[in-house]
Parts: structure tokens; sequence; C-alpha cells
């Protein structure tokens, strides 16, 4: 029994380790990603080791069990003292988003290929509400509208309608096609916002990862959208800077993703990197921008979203930016999780500070 107890213990110290060192490849980030936001129900599994052990007088494994625990709560503490609409509560029990309604419906069709929009809405709201037009995530080479479901509906369910476009996708279709296919959603939606319950003059883009990149470039480069804001979770917003710290070996090899995305390197393809990355583009008319990131995210450097924050503030644009140590990239998936209140929360307070 000792044995299968220590074993026990043995998995989840290397699963607890795992999330605290730099992913190499993507299966270790997911891991990292799972225990990390999710720490707290695998601390219930070290205590029950703990009381196992107790049970049986195995005192060092009574220790061992109790310090797994506190490495695994560390997020959540963490969360707790940031101060930014962390509930315990919400920890154990997420908050149920069935009173929201989703429908999938096309957007776009040319040439034989057509883009989706996944639309979230509260089922029951009054007047016109204030909308997220999403950019997914994926490396620019894939994602679906559809992800973040959770996330989306959680939104959705405090009374902001979340639209989540696709766009189309490199090699295929490289940069600008993508700032192309934000234009085309932007106008759809605002077409279509009476028959959706949505308020035409309260749109914020939004994107995650590479969705942040193209919402953030679009804000920024496009006042003519009139959008309200730019929310823009763990995403690169200077290109030729991801460029210049990326290799073919890296976790991702970005070098292939950027080069595939805009078309060769800064050499090569000068224009796109520039006209791409909303670094070179804050002006003191560029919208309020929410930022969400973590130093310890080994896909997009969490320095893109500082070197931004800096731009802003120099600019004396409205800007916020939480960055959360113990976040990794997707932070803000899972339901209820750390990162996923702060997100929910610091979206909320955003759109309603910017929506008029």
């Amino acid at each position: 029994m000792s044995r299968l107890l220590s074993a026990f213990q043995i998995v989840i110290a290397l699963l607890a380790l795992n999330a605290w060192l730099t992913p190499r490849h993507l299966l270790q980030w997911k891991f990292s990603l799972l225990v990390l936001e999710l720490g707290h129900w695998f601390a219930l599994l070290a205590l029950v080791t703990v009381a196992a052990a107790a049970w049986q007088q195995r005192w060092l494994l009574v220790a061992i069990g109790l310090l797994l625990t506190v490495a695994l709560m560390l997020p959540a503490v963490q969360a707790a003292r940031s101060g930014h609409g962390f509930s315990w509560a919400q920890l154990w029990f997420p908050s149920s988003t069935s009173s929201t309604s989703q429908e999938r419906r096309e957007f776009w069709r040319s040439g034989g290929e057509s883009l989706d929009v996944v639309i979230y809405k509260p089922q029951s709201a009054s007047g016109p509400l204030p909308c997220l037009v999403l950019l997914h995530s994926g490396g620019w080479e894939n994602g679906e509208p559809s992800e973040f479901e959770a996330a989306n509906r959680a939104i959705a369910s405090h009374g902001i309608a979340v639209l989540s476009f696709g766009y189309r996708l490199a090699p295929k279709h490289p940069w600008p096609a993508q700032r192309e296919d934000v234009v085309n959603a932007v106008q759809w939606t605002r077409d279509h916002a009476q028959e959706l319950g949505i308020h035409p003059d309260q749109l914020f883009l939004m994107g995650r990862s590479a969705g942040g990149q193209i919402a953030s470039a679009a804000a920024f480069l496009l006042p003519e959208l009139k959008v309200r804001g730019c929310i823009a979770f763990y995403a690169p917003h200077d290109l030729s800077f991801a460029h210049q710290f990326s290799r073919e070996d890296d976790i991702l090899n970005a070098l292939k993703l950027l080069r595939q995305y805009l078309g060769g390197d800064p050499e090569t393809a000068a224009e796109n990197y520039l006209n791409s990355s909303a670094y070179y583009h804050v002006t003191g008319q560029s919208p309020p921008t929410l930022m969400l990131h973590g130093p310890r995210d080994a896909l997009v450097w969490v320095l893109q979203s500082r070197r931004l924050t800096e731009k802003l503030k120099q600019s004396g644009v409205a800007y916020e930016f939480l960055e959360l140590p113990w976040a990794v990239h997707g932070c803000d998936y899972f339901p209820g999780s750390p990162s996923a209140q702060i997100a929910l929360q610091a979206v909320l307070s955003f759109v309603h500070e910017h929506k008029e």
C-alpha cells in the first residue's frame, strides 16, 4: 500500500514539476496549462495521499503530500492576492452558462470558399447588446471559430454578445487577407445588428494569440472600423520583433509560421511585417486596449504585450495590461480557473467602461 501511495505521489510530483518547467514541445505546454489552471483539483488528489499516509503513519509521505498541495494551489493563491475579481467559490463551482444561446452561420463566400461565424448571446436581454467581434487562435494556419466555447459563453452570460469569426488561413491566404476578413466581419455584424439585438456602435475587436495579432493590427490600422476598443490575449503585436527572436527549432517553428503568414522574411516582405504589427501604428487616437499575458508563456513572449503597453502609455491611450505570473498560453481556456476568472472580469469591466 505504501509503495502504491509513493508511486501516486511521484506521478503528482512529476505533473507539478512539469508545470513549472519551460515547455520544449506542445504536449508539455498542454500539461502545463492543465496543471497550472486546474491545479486545485490535483491538490485534492495530493490531500488524499496526505490522509492515506497519515493513516499509515508515514510522516515523510505526509510532508511530501502537503508540499505538493501547496505547490499545486499556488496559481489560485496568486490569483486571490491579485485583486482582479477572483472568487474561491467560482474556482470549485463555475457559474452556469446554460442561459446563453449558440448559433453558427456562414458570413462570407467567394470562389467556392466560405467563412463562418459562431454567435453567442444571452437568451434574454433587454436593449441592444455590446458585442465582441472575436478572432480565433491557431498560429494563422489553423483554428476554428467554435474554439473557447466555455469562455465565450461565460462572457455572453453577462450580457455581451460574442461573435466568433473565422478568417482565411495561411499559407494559402497570407496577410492581408485576414485584415480584409475583419473588415467583412465588422460590416456583417453591423448589417445584422438589429436582427441579432446588437448595438452597432458598441463593437470591440478581440482575439486570442494569432487572433489577438489580427485584432490589434486591424483596430490600430483601420480607424474607419470605429470599434470602441481592442482586447488581445497573449498576442504578438510586433511581428518583426517576433521574427528576430524566432528559431526553426522552437516550440512552434515560429519562423515557418511567420514566413508563410507574411510571405517571407522582413527583408523580402517588409510591408507585410509593418502593416501587420500594431506596435508601429500606435497614435493618440488608437482605441482603448486590454491585454492579458503571462511571463511563463513559451509560445508568445510576454515582452510583446509589455512593449505595446509602453507604447500605449507614451501615446496617452487608455489601456489595461494584466500580467499573470503563473499564466501560460491559452490560460483562460478552462471555465472557473484562476486565469479564466480574471480574464472574464477584465473583459466585462473593459467593455462596460468603454462602450459609450
